[in-house]
């Protein structure tokens, strides 16, 4: 739906995005009986242009996959925040399972799993649809990973302007913009 019609947008507040997220995750943890505790870390998120719910699915996929994909130590998250040239960077890194550089396009195509479905329950394409959403609010994503020692999703959404008028992109950052 998202390539048919475009969501309305509007000044998004992340921090308040991003604590509803982590309430419903706390929630379904105790809902479910399979508490893990995060120890967070977090910095002060600003608003944005966006589509409010949009945003609380694109967060609520990146955090929940730092709970699937985490490791036996005790989870970790850094939420952390930079603007610029009209953007914000929000990046979410975890001391997870992370994954190999090799993988870090291929995590964003539908379907598309790095672990068998006995080992890690999943559907392949939370990441894809991340990237749609991101996409859709003329901003980017991207990942960064290293096998056994975490990984970080980076998300840049616009800071000001005309909603109507972004454009969508990817460039991928390591190629430079």
């Amino acid at each position: 739906r998202l390539d048919r019609e475009p969501p309305s947008m509007a000044r998004v507040a992340l921090d308040a995005v991003i604590d509803e997220v982590l309430l419903v995750l706390d929630q379904k943890g105790h809902k479910d009986g399979a508490m893990v505790p995060i120890q967070l870390h977090r910095d002060p998120l600003p608003e944005v242009i966006g589509n409010r719910n949009l945003l609380d699915q694109l967060f609520s996929n990146m955090l929940n996959n730092a709970v699937r994909y985490r490791s036996e130590r005790p989870l970790e998250v850094w939420i952390q925040s930079k603007e610029s040239e009209g953007f914000c960077e929000v990046s979410i890194r975890d001391n997870g399972i992370g994954f190999h550089d090799k993988d870090r396009e291929v995590i964003f195509e539908m379907f598309h799993r790095l672990h068998r479905q006995d080992e890690i329950p999943g559907s392949g394409f939370g990441l894809a649809i991340c990237q749609k959403i991101a996409l859709c609010h003329g901003g980017r994503i991207w990942a960064d990973g290293r096998q056994g020692e975490g990984a970080t999703f980076h998300v840049a959404l616009p800071l000001h302007g005309q909603p109507a008028v972004l454009q969508p992109f990817r460039a991928d950052p390591l190629q430079g913009d």
